[in-house]
């Protein structure tokens, strides 16, 4: 998915929007969740909860790639391990007894501050949106994510294809900018005969 700062507007208050949805339906799922013992350990899920999670878990993958493309990659350390809590959210009740506080508010804690990220990044994104470069650079990167899509299937490392594609589209600007010099002479004569026509 692409990285939050490269985002359109329309792109942007559709992340905030899913985010917000995910967020709404985690507090469900949560909030209807029945102990079965003191420590936490045994949950039951009521009809609410069920539905919340049937949702959660096809919502899961567009979310977790939603909050990865913010540069982050939530892990916790919990009770001796690393985990994922948007992976382990059905889990995470087990750990509320380890001196860690509330677990499932921790998770909501993080879904929140991504949609904070987003949110503070509105008024760049309008901007981006209106920016004739940055569609130019979008189609660029386009381009060499297609002629750089060989060398990933042939196992190039993450690094490597970044580099790769950033020297394909230096290539591509720099052929533009060289054919836009060359025919400049035209351009020059087309707007003369523009300016004739209209005078």
């Amino acid at each position: 998915m692409t990285y939050y700062r490269k985002i359109t507007i329309w792109e942007n208050r559709k992340r905030v929007k899913l985010l917000n949805e995910f967020k709404n339906l985690v507090i469900t799922y949560f909030d209807n969740l029945e102990n079965l013992d003191p420590f936490g350990l045994k949950v039951h899920e009521n009809r609410k909860a069920q539905q919340a999670r049937s949702e959660i878990n096809m919502r899961l993958g567009n979310t977790q790639s939603i909050i990865y493309s913010l540069g982050d990659y939530p892990r916790w350390s919990l009770g001796g391990q690393n985990i994922d809590p948007l992976a382990d959210v059905f889990n995470l009740h087990h750990y509320n007894n380890i001196g860690e506080g509330n677990i499932q508010k921790m998770l909501i804690d993080e879904i929140e501050r991504a949609i904070g990220k987003y949110e503070s990044d509105k008024n760049n994104a309008s901007l981006r949106t209106v920016n004739p470069l940055f569609w130019i650079d979008l189609i660029l990167d386009y381009i060499a994510s297609i002629v750089s899509l060989p060398f990933k299937t042939m196992g190039f490392d993450q690094e490597k294809i970044k580099l790769l594609k950033w020297i394909i589209k230096s290539i591509m600007l720099l052929a533009a900018i060289l054919t836009v010099l060359q025919n400049i002479e035209h351009i020059k004569n087309f707007i003369s005969l523009i300016k004739e026509y209209l005078l």
